[in-house]
Formats: C-alpha cells, structure tokens, sequence
C-alpha cells in the first residue's frame, strides 16, 4: 500500500504548473517498500475544481491574486497579532477555548500550495480568525477590533475578483470605522452634557 502526503501533492502541483512558489517541489515520494509514486502519477490524483468553486479566472491565477494582496494586508499594523499562530507558551489555555487556530501565515502558506479546493475555503478560514479573536478576547477590545477589521478588508478584497491592490479598500474601511466611531463618542458626550445639565437644573 502507497501511502501519499497530501500536502506533498499539492507542492508536487505548483512544480508541474510551474508555478513560483516558496513550497519544495517532491517529484517522487517512496514508500517503506521503496515503490516511487511520480509527478505524473500524482496528477491523477489532483483535485479537479468544479464550475463554480471559482472565479472564471480559475484557481491558480485566483490563488496568485490573492496570495499579493494578502502579503501587504500582513504589513498592516491591523495584522501585527495574526500573522503567525498563536504562542501557546504565553497564552497556554487557548488551545483549550479555541477547537480551530487559523493565522495569515498559515492561511498564506496554503494559498501557495493550492491547499484550498474552492474560494469559500479561504473566506471560511479568515472568518475563523475574527470569531476565534472575539472567542478568546473581551469584546470591545483594541485586538477584536482590528480582527473585525482585518477581515472585513480581506473578505472584500477576495470578493473582488478584479482587485489586485487591497490597500484603498483598508483606508476606505479604516476611515469608515474612525468617522463612525468619532460620531459615536460625540453622541456619548452629548448624552452625558445633557443628563449633567437635568441634574443641576433639577437641584
């Protein structure tokens, strides 16, 4: 029996396609019996996406697309806690809370590989990190915030076929997100001069 890596075939894809890719290419896996399974022995075993489990573009060009615009999201300082898994020395008990870990990094790697069957894979894996950050976090927290907002710019941005630079739709959302929260510290205010001002005019 040949037992074959899954992983391994996806990296053997990026070579066959050829493919820039920072993933090892493995042209031959052996087993114990030391029986060699090859590149064109893999390629009938390679998922074949289905109509609609991508953009026209196809899978490969998608992934690429997606691959450049995730690598300046992760410069942002939005993405600081979340482009790299979790360090279970600091923060031990979250792999008790938290049943699925997702970061940028691995979510990156696997974009290289071709890991992902359909796009809604990759949108299922960033909504992971916003729940996982609001499972873990207090609620109003500074790092729930920017996972809301991480995500909200990278779902846009995949589902924007035609996008190649994620950056105006991060400002656009930021400066959204600041004007709304700007407005609701002036209505706070507002509210709290108004109920002063009753107390000492019912004094």
């Amino acid at each position: 029996m040949i037992l074959i890596n899954l992983f391994c075939i996806h990296k053997v894809l990026c070579s066959i396609n050829g493919r820039k890719s920072k993933a090892v290419a493995l042209h031959t896996v052996t087993n114990e019996d030391g029986i060699q399974v090859t590149a064109e022995e893999f390629r009938d075993l390679l998922y074949i996406p289905e109509s609609g489990e991508w953009p026209g573009v196809g899978r490969e060009y998608e992934c690429e697309r997606i691959l450049n615009g995730l690598a300046k999201i992760r410069e942002l300082s939005i993405a600081e806690h979340f482009n790299f898994p979790v360090d279970l020395d600091s923060f031990p008990d979250y792999a008790i809370h938290i049943e699925y870990p997702i970061d940028l990094n691995t979510i990156f790697e696997r974009l290289q590989s071709l890991y992902y069957r359909r796009v809604n894979s990759i949108q299922w894996d960033v909504r992971k990190i916003e729940s996982n950050a609001s499972k873990y976090n207090e609620a109003k927290s500074d790092i729930v915030k920017k996972a809301m907002l991480l995500c909200e710019v990278l779902l846009e941005f995949i589902n924007d076929t035609d996008c190649t630079n994620p950056m105006p739709i991060y400002k656009r959302l930021e400066r959204s997100r600041n004007e709304a929260q700007s407005d609701l510290n002036a209505s706070n205010y507002n509210t709290r001069t108004r109920r002063t001002t009753e107390i000492f005019d019912n004094r």
